[in-house]
């Protein structure tokens, strides 16, 4: 069987988070949906790859898709300069294709991408920029992506819990209050400093477009 790996066409989409959904079996199809209208990335379904026997079908069926991955484009700083990168997520196989190399394929088509160039770099769109970095969390799966030049990195976090934070006071109380965003008002004084913050170090995503802002993070963090 020869296996085509290809980009998804816009009219495919719904069988494509068909796919998805039923085989990350345990999150919403509304999740994946959500990921693709709330990026701002404009070309959103030329960088989702999927594996079918033949390329020049039109999908119609979850049962033509082999497996699928995704390249998420962003940038991040490197102290003042935006670098683009790539993120890979979504990569999910048909029960019935396992162990059969799709997956290996898929993140090949990916990485060849990331190389040639990405058709849009946010640092510089008038010309076409290989991306010079990639990342994507996994668990188990780790020891696939090492065989095609991932590495592993060790990652932490810090949580705060909301209970445990002083309530907000009267508007002439000089102390810091803490309270849930107003998307329409603190946009752009959370973008203000996100980017200051995020300008001492290296590696930090880079948030500048006001469409991820007003979609993204409104959508995904609704309650921040």
């Amino acid at each position: 069987m020869e296996i085509v790996v290809r980009s998804l066409n816009v009219s495919e989409e719904d069988v494509w988070l068909d796919f998805v959904s039923s085989v990350f079996i345990d999150t919403p199809r509304d999740y994946f949906y959500r990921h693709i209208h709330n990026d701002p990335d404009q070309q959103v379904h030329q960088h989702i790859f999927v594996a079918l026997e033949d390329g020049n079908t039109l999908i119609t069926q979850t049962s033509q898709i082999l497996g699928t991955l995704r390249v998420f484009q962003r940038s991040f700083l490197h102290y003042n300069d935006i670098q683009p990168m790539g993120g890979i997520g979504e990569v999910s196989v048909s029960p019935s294709h396992r162990r059969k190399g799709i997956a290996t394929k898929l993140l090949h088509k990916a990485i060849q991408h990331m190389k040639e160039g990405n058709p849009k770099p946010i640092s510089a769109p008038e010309s076409k920029m290989p991306f010079i970095w990639s990342s994507l969390h996994t668990g188990e799966a780790a020891p696939l992506y090492r065989t095609v030049g991932y590495q592993s990195m060790p990652l932490s976090f810090s949580t705060i819990e909301y209970k445990t934070l002083p309530k907000a006071k009267k508007d002439n109380d000089t102390d810091t209050i803490y309270r849930h965003v107003d998307f329409d008002a603190d946009i752009a004084g959370m973008k203000q400093i996100y980017h200051e913050y995020c300008g001492h170090f290296v590696g930090c995503f880079t948030r500048q477009s006001d469409y991820y802002w007003e979609h993204w993070v409104r959508q995904e963090t609704p309650r921040i």
